[in-house]
């Protein structure tokens, strides 16, 4: 029997909002040789840091450094320490999140609330192309398709581009933390699933997901038509466009890199949010995201996004 999960409504403070640095993709920076010695995802984590890092301003300072990875591969828990220490980077605060694809939303959270006067240098990682079976990287029916990816941004060190929370709700089902256990397999892993588990979960997912994106968007007193984009963090956008004329969203308006280069985990929500930034064009655009990972967790964030004109 599948217990309802219950949105959290988060506190925003009333001076919530960060700036929002240059976002870095694998796919745009590719995997340097220089990090090839790490271990695990190190070395496509490392290869987009130091490309946004490249980006920022001469001088700009880390105070953080957020590591977001999908998936516990050789190096969990300590991802945030080893990639500071192969960057040579000495900020004051190191924070392991994770391990589920909607990791990267608490951390822009955090981000632009609680450290929004400091800088963050967040970063998601996934290696899951490489390391999962053959069958789910080939994407054969019954299996879903994975990809390797990688993301990541600097807020807080100035810039004009800014991201300001007017919501943030999640919901959380603990019971569903068994539905997929991870297994060794040739030198990567698999998941397995947990039939009765998911029979439950298929039960109140929809609902949940429903409910969470309501309540975020009541909490920040937004409609649908205001939404420039809805940014999905791990779901298929099929799934999404599916369920978006139940809340007024045009399903036209709804970014997802999944079926153009597969599962990226966290770092999906920094490839889309930059798509629907490049799609929206300068000005103050209302954005709504939203992520769910195992755990299980479901989130909505409801941004306020400033784009400038470039030069």
């Amino acid at each position: 029997m599948s217990v309802p999960a219950r949105p959290l409504v988060h506190p925003l403070p009333p001076d919530a909002g960060t700036t929002l640095g240059p976002i870095c993709t694998l796919e745009q920076v590719g995997e340097s040789d220089r990090w090839s010695h790490l271990p695990a995802e190190l070395p496509i984590a490392a290869s987009v840091a130091s490309g946004v890092l490249g980006k920022a301003a001469p001088g700009a300072q880390v105070d953080r450094v957020v590591y977001a990875s999908s998936v516990p591969l050789q190096v969990p828990h300590m991802g945030g320490f080893a990639l500071s220490d192969a960057l040579e980077l000495q900020p004051g605060h190191i924070v392991d999140l994770g391990n589920h694809c909607a990791a990267l939303l608490d951390a822009v959270w955090l981000g632009s609330t609680l450290w929004r006067s400091q800088s963050s240098l967040i970063v998601a990682p996934t290696e899951l192309g490489r390391a999962v079976s053959d069958e789910m990287r080939a994407g054969k029916p019954g299996c879903r398709q994975w990809c390797d990816g990688a993301a990541a941004v600097l807020l807080g060190v100035g810039g004009e581009r800014r991201l300001r929370p007017l919501a943030y709700v999640t919901a959380v089902a603990p019971a569903m933390r068994g539905m997929l256990a991870v297994r060794p397999k040739d030198g990567g892993f698999k998941f397995e699933l947990n039939p009765e588990i998911g029979v439950q979960f298929r039960a109140m997912d929809m609902d949940t997901e429903l409910a969470v994106v309501a309540e975020a968007l009541t909490a920040a007193d937004c409609q649908a038509p205001d939404l420039a984009g809805v940014v999905v963090v791990n779901r298929a956008g099929g799934r999404t466009r599916l369920i978006a004329p139940s809340l007024g969203i045009d399903p036209a308006r709804v970014f997802s890199s999944r079926e153009q280069h597969g599962h990226g985990g966290a770092a999906d929500f920094l490839i889309n949010l930059r798509q629907l930034m490049t799609d929206a064009g300068p000005g103050r655009h209302r954005a709504l995201l939203i992520g769910n990972g195992l755990g299980y967790c479901w989130s909505a964030l409801v941004v306020e996004l400033r784009v400038p004109a470039t030069p």
